[in-house]
């Protein structure tokens, strides 16, 4: 059983955006759904079979998903005409929990990891070429629950590119992506050709997201490339001048195919038509929590 999860993670994470889409075309569900299904009879076997013990953070996940569940139906919140299974399996808790029920039951080897490492570099390459396809078709790829969503509409018209994350929402591509690479980048030599080619990726698939939390996360990521190891520096910062000119170099390939770069740095990045309204706005949630919480 311990192999047969395993081999079960290893085609799911790494491709999960392609699982994503294959659930909304062909089974008209979302993929948490799809994915619950397939989880309950694992974390069946798991608790009778197994009778794994759980870790303090499980227990208290699993208490606080009680609770949210069973405020939402005590407050009547539940959508009418909604269907109780659905719900319930479609609930993003109730997924996280059967997930971690599943993980705590497993020991993963070495020879796993490196296979999920690979699966990672191939599906960043996947991300930085269909990135490259949107800025010249913009719905390529792009999840239907965005087409037909107010916010999602406004930002095809911004001309983001999500890549192949928009079929699990709007944000996937800003949480996951940076972490795919700093995980490339943590688990691969300085030496290792992997290094550059994800850097490269990280930039400029982050760059054609026009999202500015999505930018400075993978300048967050590319930082570590300097605490992790003072060995090499110079070496380091040749690959990186080398990327930069590589990158200026599809900026301007960019800027030929129709992807307007002064649009972004003007309203993206410097918000020179809101005087920094975004920013501030966040700068004053952070005063609001730092006044408040404590």
């Amino acid at each position: 059983m311990n192999r047969f999860i395993q081999l079960f993670f290893l085609i799911l994470l790494p491709f999960y955006p392609i699982w994503a889409w294959l659930s909304y075309a062909y089974v008209h569900k979302p993929i948490g759904f799809v994915i619950a299904l397939i989880l309950i009879p694992l974390v069946a076997y798991n608790i009778i079979i197994q009778k794994i013990r759980l870790p303090k953070y499980l227990i208290f996940l699993i208490l606080f998903t009680i609770f949210h569940l069973v405020s939402t139906f005590a407050n009547h919140l539940l959508p009418p005409k909604t269907n109780m299974v659905f719900f319930f399996l479609s609930d993003a808790n109730v997924y996280a929990c059967l997930l971690f029920l599943v993980v705590e039951s497993i020991d993963f080897d070495d020879v796993f990891i490196k296979k999920m490492n690979s699966m990672i570099f191939i599906l960043i390459i996947v991300s930085f070429i269909v990135s490259l396809i949107q800025i010249k078709y913009p719905y390529f790829f792009i999840s239907t629950a965005i087409t037909g969503n107010i916010g999602g509409m406004v930002y095809l018209e911004e001309r983001r590119c999500f890549s192949i994350f928009s079929w699990i929402n709007l944000n996937s591509l800003g949480i996951t992506f940076p972490i795919l690479i700093s995980i490339l980048l943590s688990v691969n030599n300085y030496k290792s050709k992997i290094v550059p080619v994800a850097i490269f990726i990280g930039i400029v698939v982050a760059f054609l997201t026009r999202a500015r939390y999505v930018m400075i996360s993978i300048i967050m990521v590319l930082s570590q490339l300097f605490f992790n190891s003072m060995i090499a520096l110079r070496k380091k910062v040749y690959t990186l001048l080398l990327l930069v000119s590589i990158i200026i170099i599809l900026i301007g390939v960019a800027s030929l195919w129709g992807f307007d770069i002064q649009q972004v740095i003007d309203n993206r990045i410097l918000e020179k038509e809101t005087g920094m309204g975004s920013a501030k706005a966040r700068v004053v949630s952070y005063e609001v929590f730092l006044i408040k919480f404590p």
